[in-house]
């Protein structure tokens, strides 16, 4: 039988272990005290609350092609040099892949680049993968730069009573420079000299 405080007294609790715990489990991110999945906590999200990253993620315009015809925008500054390459998925693979090797084995060739954007992405990377596998692995050098570019959408209508749509919208981009770490010259000598 416990005796009562007599008066005069303060009676001191012990604080609850199990608000304790949870105290601590707070203070170190616990999940199982997580604030941010406790009761009444606001959900989680995925994504940032930065507009720039979210404008990033915005997927095409949905639209009725009998209504809208979609006319994409590309930025004016890529460069083209004779050994920039473009690809895109309309191209055949075979077709890409002969023109890149024609290019690296004209003479005086030191180096060609790759420009893939969106869908591209892969087959640019598969490209110059297959290609320093037939040129010998060792003797084609790959340097690969990701990023992302701006493009403007815009639906323009094909009935009178529609009004035009436009939106902007970043899609990834990758650039892979091909170089050689020795000529073909340097490559052929050996190869010659080994015949005679």
């Amino acid at each position: 039988m416990s005796a009562s405080p007599g008066p005069g007294t303060t009676e001191q609790r012990r604080p609850n272990n199990s608000s304790n715990r949870n105290h601590h489990a707070n203070k170190r991110g616990n999940s199982r005290g997580n604030p941010y999945t406790g009761p009444g906590a606001a959900p989680r999200t995925s994504h940032p609350s930065n507009p720039d990253t979210a404008a990033r993620r915005t997927s095409k315009l949905a639209y009725d092609p009998a209504e809208y015809q979609l006319i994409s925008h590309l930025p004016r500054r890529f460069p083209k040099g004779p050994g920039d390459v473009y690809l895109t998925l309309k191209t055949p693979f075979r077709a890409q892949m002969q023109k890149c090797k024609k290019l690296l084995e004209a003479s005086g060739c030191r180096e060609v680049t790759l420009h893939g954007m969106g869908a591209a992405v892969n087959r640019a990377v598969n490209l110059a993968l297959q290609l320093q596998s037939d040129f010998g692995g060792d003797l084609l050098e790959l340097s690969p730069t990701t990023g992302s570019v701006e493009m403007t959408d815009e639906l323009e209508p094909l009935r009178d009573d529609l009004d035009p749509i436009s939106q902007s919208r970043f899609v990834s981009v990758i650039k892979i420079k091909i170089s050689f770490t020795r000529t073909l010259e340097d490559v052929a000598a050996p190869k010659a000299a080994q015949k005679t």
